[in-house]
């Protein structure tokens, strides 16, 4: 779900904060989409590399972490970085994207800031972090639709404690008989996978100023606005000022 949400999301900040015109509209036209960026991994033939990918490529290229002080999540995103930097001309990506869960770590996304400068790869970084897991920041655009969705909310409210899409930084990890787990209250709701289109609505059509306040403890706000600042300038739009 984290590549989906992090490709949708980067889409949804060039259309709707992109400030030159002509950028708004070869982005709000798929086609034309589709033909000014593509999202893949390190193998072309691959959607994505994931993060057990990434060693069997680190350890190709012997980008290794050894020796450097850094661990976790900042020895990830050095090798990452290192990665990108060792590829070829021709394979070189303009933009590298660290898609993550951070588990309930909440120094993972600063961490793997810092593991990504210090390997200085030459290539822009998005860093689409979300905490506690991905399916938080599905949980944060979710409003409900009609009176049986209301009735799931209302449901959800009550057995937590709190309003999930208004607090999805407080679902947990990896828990299933925890009533928080994250993926669990997903369910709840009505909410599925990455291929789900009720699931998908709720990153692709909520206002992205609610995505964000109801996200920002999540790492949502961060992440739309890293994408402003890298990746408007990075497709020539005007710098904000």
């Amino acid at each position: 779900m984290g590549v989906a949400l992090a490709r949708d999301l980067c889409d949804r900040v060039v259309i709707e904060r992109a400030r030159a015109t002509w950028l708004k509209d070869q982005w709000e036209a798929p086609s034309l989409r589709e033909q000014c960026r593509s999202w893949g991994g390190f193998d072309r033939a691959e959607s994505f590399t994931s993060w057990s990918g990434l060693k069997a490529e680190a350890s190709r290229l012997r980008a290794v972490a050894h020796g450097l002080g850094l661990k976790g999540p900042a020895a990830e995103a050095y090798k990452a970085a290192r990665v990108a930097q060792l590829q070829s001309p021709e394979r070189k990506p303009d933009l590298l994207v660290l898609a993550r869960d951070t588990q309930g770590d909440v120094d993972a996304r600063a961490e793997m800031v810092r593991g990504g400068l210090r390997a200085d790869p030459g290539v822009p970084m998005l860093h689409a972090i979300a905490h506690q897991e991905s399916e938080a920041w599905a949980v944060a655009g979710f409003e409900a639709r009609d009176g049986r969705e209301r009735s799931k909310l209302t449901l959800e409210r009550s057995r937590l404690g709190f309003d999930p899409s208004l607090a999805p930084h407080a679902l947990s990890p990896n828990n299933p008989s925890d009533p928080r787990d994250a993926k669990r209250v997903c369910k709840n709701l009505g909410l599925g996978d990455h291929h789900d289109p009720r699931t998908i609505a709720c990153w692709t059509e909520t206002p992205l100023p609610v995505l964000g306040r109801n996200g920002e403890a999540a790492g949502l706000a961060a992440y739309l606005d890293e994408v402003e600042a890298v990746v408007l300038p990075l497709l020539g739009d005007v710098p904000a000022r």
